[in-house]
Order: structure tokens, then sequence, then C-alpha cells
């Protein structure tokens, strides 16, 4: 089981629905049906992605809270964090809903995920001093 489906699992628990963008490169008209479910729909509210795969050209302003599971995996530092900016960067836009846009992170402490995490934050501070 993928951490994406236990999220959601725990999110249904609680009453709160989710719906998930699939991860397939093939999957098109299904990620466009979930997109509109989740803008347009009263009862959508949570929407699962993974930020590796759908990232790119993914329109997200009817966020208002994005929350990152656990840090990026990538095949560089810079192409994680790259992918973590452009993920938000989709919730952030001209056109967005309303309000502020919360981001939350989840990092479990004296795991590798801490590791990764100060890593990415320290690529951050030295990319912004540059």
């Amino acid at each position: 089981m993928t951490r994406r489906m236990k999220v959601a699992e725990v999110l249904r628990t609680h009453g709160l629905p989710a719906t998930q963008l699939p991860t397939s490169k093939n999957a098109g008209r299904e990620m466009a049906t979930a997109m509109k479910s989740f803008c347009t729909s009263p009862e959508a509210f949570v929407l699962l992605l993974s930020v590796d795969h759908v990232a790119l050209g993914t329109n997200l302003t009817a966020a208002s809270h994005v929350v990152l599971v656990h840090p990026l995996n990538a095949e560089s530092l810079s192409s994680a964090v790259a992918y973590e900016k452009q993920a938000l960067a989709r919730v952030r836009r001209v056109g967005q809903a309303e309000g502020k846009i919360h981001v939350w992170r989840f990092v479990t402490r004296q795991t590798i995920e801490e590791e990764m995490h100060k890593l990415h934050i320290s690529h951050c501070s030295a990319a912004a001093g540059a």
C-alpha cells in the first residue's frame, strides 16, 4: 500500500473525503475528472497527489492548504527542491481561490526524512544567498 493510499484511508476514517490523482502517465482523462471534482465539488475536501508525478502542468489554485507528507527523494537534491517549489507554484497563482496558502510539512524526527529535510532547507538557503 502506498503512502497516498494510507493517507486517504486515514482521512476517510475521520470523515474527510479525499480524491487521489493517478500517477500513471497515461491517465489523462482520469486526472482531468479528479481535478474537476476537486475544483468544483463542495464535497471534495482533500486532493492527494504525488509531487514528482503530477506537479507539472497541474493547476491547484482551488487549494488553500498544502501538506507535504514526506520529503521528495529525486535524482538530485536540486531536482527534489525544484519539484516541491513547482508544486507550490501550482497553488500560489493569480486567480487563486481566496486568502492565504498554508503549507504543512510532516517530518519524522530522527529518521532519514529529517536529514533529507535539512538538506532541502540548506540547499534552498544556499540558492537564495547566491
